[in-house]
């Protein structure tokens, strides 16, 4: 393992914090589900009859912080319509945290699953977004109970495939 001065893990704790504040700004709630995963979700505002926006679940890749370097993508492109409700899911194991604890396989899947049905309930159909590693995790997605509730699928830079 390689070991990163204390300064690095501060700067990133600080990032999440700041992204913690601006996700709160514009409507993002923070869950944590019974296994510690951590989402941040912003619930759709009101549909119209002739629109129908399915809603999304977004996978980071390795990046330090998370999701975070991923706000300018989410925040002004894949989850600009105010109609979608979004869940930006954490996976802090590489995120550059320090976490003594990473979650297994069937622990994220179950905690995905605890707070898709959460927010949207037990019934209603899914996007799913993953980037670089974010794709295993749509793949761990694809042999669980949710897969028959996953309609799109969209992979940026997919590792799942380059793995399989």
């Amino acid at each position: 393992a390689i070991h990163r001065p204390l300064l690095v893990y501060i700067l990133v704790s600080v990032l999440k914090f700041s992204a913690g504040l601006l996700l709160r700004i514009v409507g993002f709630r923070r869950l944590v589900a019974s296994t510690g995963l951590v989402g941040w979700y912003k619930p759709g505002k009101q549909k119209t009859k002739e629109s129908s926006y399915t809603p999304m679940l977004f996978f980071h890749g390795i990046a330090p912080s998370g999701h975070v370097l991923y706000l300018p993508m989410l925040l002004l492109g894949l989850a600009r319509e105010p109609e979608r409700s979004v869940i930006l899911f954490e996976n802090r194991s590489i995120s550059c945290c320090i976490d003594f604890a990473p979650l297994s396989e069937a622990a994220t899947v179950e905690g995905i699953v605890e707070l898709v049905e959460k927010s949207f309930g037990s019934d209603q159909p899914l996007a799913a977004v993953g980037h670089s590693f974010g794709s295993c995790t749509i793949s761990w997605l694809l042999a669980s109970k949710l897969s028959e509730r996953i309609h799109q699928i969209v992979l940026i830079d997919p590792v799942a495939i380059l793995l399989s």
